[in-house]
């Protein structure tokens, strides 16, 4: 999975070491194997530290709270290329140690690149492909000069799902791109930020910009301007202000994440449940469905058990079909099959699922339907935008890697959408419709009877 959070400031900072490390630890659950540092200062003067371990050994090891500097970026790696080990640890710096640059997602020709460019000079460290990236954008600046060509030029040749974000140590600016890995840009008052996951923003500002997947965007302390990775043509989108709360990324009292989480699992399906009965997208949805020869609905890991559920309800509640499938086998499974008659449902926590995302596009692509219903939870992520119609999970962030609230609200969602068809068929549902006001008591009353164990 990997992460990684990028900043600029509008003057050198005493603390960026600090903000670095906070930033580390919000991302924690992205990666377990190394944990890397770069700070630089108006002076020029800069330092990269990295390690295998996890962010506060590592952090109290290397000393990460003394960096200081105007611009840093920081990386948290599950290694997937190279083991876990500093050489493969990010950031990665290229060969005169000009540009450094880190990632998350996988470039999956990183081997084949590697020989071609160790063979035309390179000084390649390590087997990881985050470095193999830096280098060919090292390689492509060589040979165009600018930063801009150097990332579209070498957007043609990486392949994978991948984000990256990257710098010229001689220039106030960073760049970050992405190309189907989650990436979220914060402007904030003498700063602007880039990092995998809101998580790590939202204590710095809530003015969020969603960006699509071939996407990229250059930002200084005081602006942003972002781009086409095809072209390069400008692209303007103004920030959205984050729905989600910077309190969500603290434990509030409790041991860990996940029983935090649990906790907030009445509250969640309260507020989903008054969101329901406002939005006139679960009649669209019931609609689609409905006029659908046939509904496929796709997830991965717990989002797929609660597609399995979402299937169940429809058939016995409404007597609706809907094919369930893990993400990852959709393509291969129903991809020769589909048509433009039928109708697909992605459920997704993050809205930046690989496979829910390959299996939209294969989708769109088999079909010519560029439409599908989203069962989504992080609005502005890529699903999120491009889901038509989208319903929301509304469970606000989660951080915890096992599901709790996000797959308590899929739940109680396609459950309602169930009834929904059921009323849009014009017949009885087969089940009588629960009061879905009280579960959230009913939640609340089994989180008590649970403490003792």
């Amino acid at each position: 999975m990997c992460g990684f959070f990028a900043i600029v400031f509008d003057e050198n900072r005493d603390d960026l070491g600090e903000i670095l490390v906070n930033a580390a630890k919000r991302l924690s659950y992205r990666g377990y194997d190394s944990v890397g540092a770069f700070a630089i200062e108006e002076s020029g003067r800069w330092e990269l530290r990295k390690a295998p371990g996890k962010v506060d050994e590592v952090a109290r090891k290397l000393n990460f709270h003394e960096l200081r500097g105007y611009k840093g970026l920081v990386q948290l790696r599950w290694a997937t290329f190279g083991t876990p080990s500093v050489e493969n640890a990010q950031p990665h710096a290229d060969c005169d140690g000009q540009i450094v640059g880190a990632h998350n997602g996988n470039i999956v020709n990183s081997p084949v690149l590697r020989d071609e460019l160790v063979a035309s000079g390179h000084r390649v460290r390590g087997q990881n492909d985050g470095e193999i990236l830096v280098h060919v954008v090292e390689q492509k600046f060589k040979e165009t000069g600018d930063m801009v060509k150097a990332i579209i030029e070498a957007a043609k040749i990486l392949r994978g799902d991948y984000a990256y974000a990257i710098t010229k140590l001689d220039e106030n600016r960073f760049f970050a791109v992405k190309k189907g890995s989650s990436l979220f840009v914060g402007v904030g008052d003498g700063f602007v930020c880039a990092s995998s996951d809101q998580v790590s923003i939202l204590e710095h500002t809530k003015r969020i910009i969603p960006m699509n997947d071939w996407e990229f965007v250059e930002f200084g302390h005081d602006y942003y301007i972002l781009r086409d990775l095809h072209t390069g043509e400008v692209i303007h989108r103004e920030p959205m202000i984050s729905q989600l709360s910077p309190e969500t990324t603290t434990k509030a009292g409790h041991p860990h994440f996940m029983i935090k989480e649990i906790h907030e699992e009445p509250q969640k399906v309260a507020e989903l449940v008054h969101l329901m009965t406002e939005l006139d997208a679960y009649d669209e949805a019931a609609r689609k469905i409905l006029d659908a020869q046939r509904t496929y609905i796709v997830g991965s890991g717990t989002s797929y058990h609660a597609a399995l559920m979402g299937a169940y309800f429809a058939a016995k509640v409404a007597g609706v079909e809907i094919i369930p499938s893990i993400a990852a086998e959709f393509p291969e499974r129903h991809g020769d099959t589909i048509t433009s008659d039928d109708i697909l449902i992605a459920v997704s926590q993050s809205g930046e699922t690989k496979d829910v995302i390959h299996c939209v596009n294969v989708f769109s692509e088999r079909t010519g339907r560029e439409d599908f219903i989203g069962v989504i939870n992080v609005l502005g992520s890529t699903l999120a935008m491009k889901a038509q119609p989208l319903l929301p999970i509304a469970s606000d962030l989660e951080i915890s890697v096992p599901a709790t609230k996000t797959f308590m609200n899929q739940m109680v969602l396609l459950l309602y959408l169930a009834f929904k068809l059921a009323e849009h068929k014009g017949a009885p549902p087969r089940h009588p419709m629960p009061d879905f006001e009280r579960i959230p008591e009913l939640l609340t009353e089994t989180i008590e009877r649970s403490r003792p164990l």
